[in-house]
């Protein structure tokens, strides 16, 4: 009778404690933007279908630009202008910026191998 008891309230604490680690947990969430390609004077005005797309959160940031862009440069700033980070990105070490970001409005700036310029700003609350 007594071991019925203790396994009893051995289950009984082992899930309240399952129960308030998992509502202790914070719940990161995921967004995501694009990077639209800034003009050219010395072309025509007209809008670019090239875009990166990005998905970021707390953590990092994952940039997913089109095919026919090999490596890319990113330079993460936050909203004073002072850079965060500058990384060079390929298809052989990828495309994630690891990096644990702080509430604020932060700018991607991410230039291809070829001059081409992409920029977009997101939010962290």
């Amino acid at each position: 009778m007594a071991n019925s008891i203790l396994i009893g309230y051995t289950v009984f604490v082992a899930i309240n404690l399952l129960a308030s680690t998992t509502t202790m947990q914070a719940t990161q969430t995921t967004e995501k933007g694009c990077l639209e390609r800034k003009q050219n004077p010395k072309y025509s005005r007209c809008p670019s279908r090239m875009h990166i797309e990005y998905e970021y959160s707390s953590s990092g940031i994952w940039l997913y630009p089109s095919d026919n862009m090999q490596s890319i440069t990113a330079l993460l700033s936050d909203c004073f202008g002072q850079i965060v980070t500058e990384q060079s990105l390929s298809p052989e070490i990828g495309y994630y910026l690891e990096i644990n970001l702080e509430p604020g409005e932060y700018t991607i700036t991410c230039t291809t191998d070829g001059g081409a310029v992409y920029e977009g700003g997101f939010t962290i609350e």
